[in-house]
């Protein structure tokens, strides 16, 4: 189990390469997988929605810490 120390030394490290080719190509991918899930929402079942709603909050939250590191005053994550 990782601790919040190495949770926030990941998010800084991978925040700090978010210029980097791999990094972007991930945050395209993000990009795509919210669009993919946003559209199945237009159709889906009450329970497959709420389970996207979450997928959505996850993709968005990874890609908040790439773009952005740690929220301030947060550092031990």
């Amino acid at each position: 189990m990782f601790t919040n120390r190495q949770k926030a030394e990941l998010i800084f490290e991978i925040s700090g390469s978010r210029a980097e080719s791999v990094c972007r190509n991930i945050l395209s991918l993000l990009d795509i997988l919210i669009d993919e899930v946003r559209i199945e929402n237009d159709t889906a079942a009450p329970d497959t929605f709420m389970q996207n709603q979450g997928k959505i909050k996850a993709y968005t939250a990874l890609k908040d810490y790439i773009l952005r590191g740690l929220p301030t005053g947060n550092a031990q994550a």
